[in-house]
């Protein structure tokens, strides 16, 4: 008992925005907040999944409630303090039993309207789904198909009004693997085959630069990979490379140009036992500045770990920077100034999973972020009244832990005690 009342003291420094959290995607808003979008729960108990503003004075928006029963959620900025966001929803089952699913898609506004009311289903189920801006009021989509029994990417755009721009969609060679607004009308695109992965650049007129066959990066490639924007004309991409089955595989951080090459240096982070997790263990943002940051749970070391990059190949912190004692999916949003607000979801005792933020410097430094609405009974910040909120009032009182931020609502009955 002991033991688990000490772990939930250790991620109390952290804050809570939602419990039941499944998945976890995040993007900048632009002005130095974040823009969520997450599930709440699974299965026969599946809650939804919401879009939530984080605004940069730590003000906690309402959830915006988006859809049921979805899988492979996306979102992307439309580089107008809103965001593009995709899914998969389940229909139902065909008369094999098979499970039906079909894309949707829509725009939200930066004071979080829904551009469509109904949203826009753009066709049926779309293996690897990914969405960028286009740079006006549209986007760019890629997504996986066979095509005599080749695995190959689609490519259009879509119009402000939902349609496709192109009555034909232009084909890649490679699974779809990310991709990433150029910050002009265009973008770059990450595809994966045979343990290789490669990247080619998407014009606004549909067309590809490369033609013949796309770039090649790395080969021995692990099918986990990244790519974020990173100003105008350029990305981010990230990916786990391995010399051998026996060996850890190391993270590769690269800047890609949409004029057409690779900005060197390559940056490796060091791989540990935990790389052979075959699981979303990283994340990577640009800090819209000279660099970015890589963000990785270690189940081996128990823990959350940080570091900043530089252009120039240069790494802040000669040992990573731990930030968590627990949790897993983490992700990291810029707020544009070097800074970055930092998701990740924690299994908890006798509750479900909690989505906790954080807000971390470019020093290295972390600090509490959100602002709550009031909730009386809630000593820990959790936005829920349970037990772990007496249990952190006895804590505090007999053992000299932490205190509630808020007293007045750690004062139960309103007794002014």
């Amino acid at each position: 008992l002991v033991f688990i009342l000490m772990n939930l003291l250790n991620i109390a420094s952290a804050q809570i925005i939602a419990n039941n959290v499944k998945n976890i995607n995040g993007i900048t808003d632009g002005a130095g907040g974040a823009i969520i979008f997450y599930k709440i729960g699974e299965n026969f108990n599946d809650k939804g999944t919401y879009l939530q503003f984080i605004r940069s004075n730590g003000d906690l928006e309402n959830p915006i409630f988006i859809d049921t029963s979805t899988i492979s959620e996306k979102i992307a900025s439309d580089n107008k303090g809103g965001a593009i966001i995709s899914w998969s929803k389940f229909i139902g089952k065909d008369d094999q039993g098979n499970f039906i699913y079909h894309e949707f898609i829509n725009f939200v506004d930066s004071n979080g309207n829904l551009r469509f009311p109904k949203h826009q289903q753009i066709f049926g189920f779309a293996s690897s789904l990914f969405i960028a801006s286009d740079g006006k009021d549209g986007a760019i989509i890629a997504w996986s198909d066979f095509e005599n029994g080749e695995e190959i990417t689609r490519i259009n755009f879509l119009k402000s009004d939902g349609s496709f721009k192109f009555p034909k969609h232009n084909t890649i060679q490679g699974r779809a693997v990310g991709i990433a607004s150029d910050g002009n009308d265009g973008a770059i695109i990450l595809l994966y085959k045979d343990l290789v992965v490669s990247y080619n650049v998407i014009y606004s007129t549909g067309d590809l630069m490369y033609d013949d066959d796309n770039v090649f990066l790395s080969s021995s490639v692990w099918p986990i990979i990244k790519i974020m924007p990173h100003g105008k004309d350029v990305a981010i991409g990230a990916y786990k490379s391995s010399p051998g089955i026996f060996f850890p595989p190391d993270i590769y951080i690269i800047f890609i140009d949409s004029l057409g090459g690779v900005i060197n240096p390559i940056i490796k982070f060091q791989g540990t036992e935990n790389s052979f997790e075959p699981k979303n263990d990283f994340s990577i943002d640009s800090d819209n500045l000279d660099g970015g940051i890589i963000i990785k749970n270690e189940h081996n070391k128990q823990g959350i770990f940080v570091n900043f990059f530089k252009e120039d190949g240069t790494i802040k912190f000669d040992t990573p920077l731990k930030i968590s004692d627990n949790g897993g999916s983490p992700i990291a949003v810029s707020n544009g100034n070097g800074d970055f607000i930092i998701f990740y979801i924690v299994e908890e005792f006798r509750k479900a999973s909690s989505l906790y933020v954080k807000f971390l410097s470019k020093n290295g430094d972390t600090k509490d972020f959100v602002k709550y609405k009031f909730i009386r009974g809630d000593a820990d910040g959790s936005k829920d009244v349970d037990m772990s909120d007496a249990i952190f009032v006895l804590l505090h009182l007999f053992r000299g832990s932490e205190a509630p931020k808020c007293l007045d609502a750690a004062d139960f009955d309103d007794s002014g005690v």
